[in-house]
């Protein structure tokens, strides 16, 4: 495992919210976010968005630190399963 994904894996231990695995994908990168805390089903679509939204915020400052192009985002794509949250960081177009 590298030492960037282990140390960001080592973070989201802590705080019980699950890990990383990460891709290279054509001119992107995918982000898969495995084991995330899932709310009670009354809830999980709005905690689901929520979540995406707050670990977007977070890998996007994270890669940004790493030396990454801070005007890239990393955003969330919602077509994904709902076990994992998958998120790229690519300039789209």
């Amino acid at each position: 495992m590298s030492p960037i994904r282990k140390n960001i894996n080592s973070a989201l231990e802590i705080f019980n919210w699950g890990f990383i695995k990460m891709a290279p994908a054509n001119s992107e990168l995918l982000i898969i976010h495995c084991a995330w805390p899932h709310a009670p089903q009354s809830v999980n679509k709005k905690w689901r968005k929520a979540s995406a939204s707050v670990l977007e915020g977070l890998y996007t400052q994270w890669l940004a630190s790493q030396g990454g192009n801070e005007s890239v985002p990393v955003l969330w794509n919602e077509n994904a399963t709902e076990d994992v949250f998958i998120f790229r960081y690519a300039l789209f177009k």
